[in-house]
């Protein structure tokens, strides 16, 4: 589910329902406005788009301000210059911690807390992920590191990092449309052609992290008197099936990946690129597992169903030559 930021944007919610409805329509041609806004609503958790933007309009303003003394430390720690503002939270923790923006007198910041990356990293190697990535064509926020060089700096007890603030619209959301799938496939295209060698695969992708069966689940829920047993109870065949597909597959040699490349992670620049952040959880993964992901994020519609062939996803990937791993 999304998560509205600490300080919500009417026009950024405008923006991202008439994006949605471009995907919508590729889908159903006779989509209207209304059905975007509502759609929009019930990923963010809301009932209604009335209700989005009157909770929008509640927490407008309410970012939370960091210690100036903090913010100092931070701006002096990675070498931004002087602090001309307030630091300000941008959204509500996350897995990792919380986002914020600092402003100095060289430019804007987006400084973060990664107290709980797991699997645990010092960030080197996604930094240095991020910077081939970024001369390969794909763009993204800047990591920056400290003066001392290091990626990761721990201050005030907790661990930091940095990135240089880009200016951009929201997040997308799904589905979007056949363009924009088309142009997310050349970025995958792009970052597994990087062929980054790694030491494995991610620990969090390659186990399962259950310790119960679906059989198992099931017969907790009726005993429980759920009223959706029956349910989970008549797809249990089809959800053991499901989990055996791939259990004597050999999977590729693994390679550093995103390893997150959803539409919440995506936004579009003002020259209509697409800027891709979230690069925190970059791990090792075989690339086909990595597009797996991707076309469950991007072709499937948050309400139910699936959008034909990714729209532009899958074909675009496999199609380039330094994807052919995905083959």
């Amino acid at each position: 589910m999304k998560t509205l930021p600490d300080n919500p944007n009417l026009d950024h919610l405008r923006r991202q329902a008439k994006d949605l409805l471009t995907g919508l329509r590729d889908i159903r041609p006779d989509a209207t406005l209304a059905d975007a806004q509502a759609s929009l609503a019930e990923q963010y958790g809301f009932r209604t788009w009335t209700d989005l933007k009157a909770e929008a309009d509640r927490r407008r303003g309410h970012a939370e301000v960091a210690d100036p003394a903090l913010a100092r430390r931070i701006a002096g720690r990675f070498g931004l210059g002087d602090v001309v503002g307030e630091m300000r939270s941008v959204s509500r923790p996350d897995e990792m911690g919380r986002r914020w923006l600092l402003q100095t007198g060289r430019g804007r910041w987006a400084p973060r807390t990664v107290d709980d990356v797991y699997p645990v990293t010092d960030g080197e190697d996604n930094a240095r992920f991020q910077e081939a990535a970024a001369r390969a064509g794909v763009t993204l926020p800047a990591p920056v590191r400290s003066v001392s060089g290091a990626v990761v700096e721990v201050i005030d007890g907790s661990q930091w990092r940095v990135y240089e603030w880009l200016r951009s619209g929201p997040p997308l959301a799904a589905p979007v449309s056949a363009t924009v799938t088309g142009k997310v496939g050349d970025m995958l295209a792009t970052l597994h052609g990087l062929r980054v060698p790694v030491d494995g695969t991610c620990p969090w992708s390659s186990v399962r992290l259950a310790s119960s069966s679906w059989p198992e689940l099931a017969e907790v829920a009726a005993a429980e008197g759920a009223g959706w047993a029956p349910v989970l109870a008549a797809a249990v065949p089809t959800l053991a099936e499901l989990e055996s597909v791939g259990n004597r597959a050999a999977p590729a040699a693994a390679v550093l990946c995103h390893n997150n490349v959803s539409p919440g992670n995506v936004r579009v620049g003002p020259d209509g690129r697409l800027i891709l952040t979230g690069w925190e959880h970059a791990d090792g993964l075989p690339p086909a597992w990595e597009l797996a992901a991707a076309l469950v994020s991007w072709a499937v519609i948050p309400a139910g169903g699936s959008t034909p062939r990714g729209r532009g996803l899958w074909p675009t990937v496999i199609g380039r030559g330094p994807a052919a791993c995905h083959r």
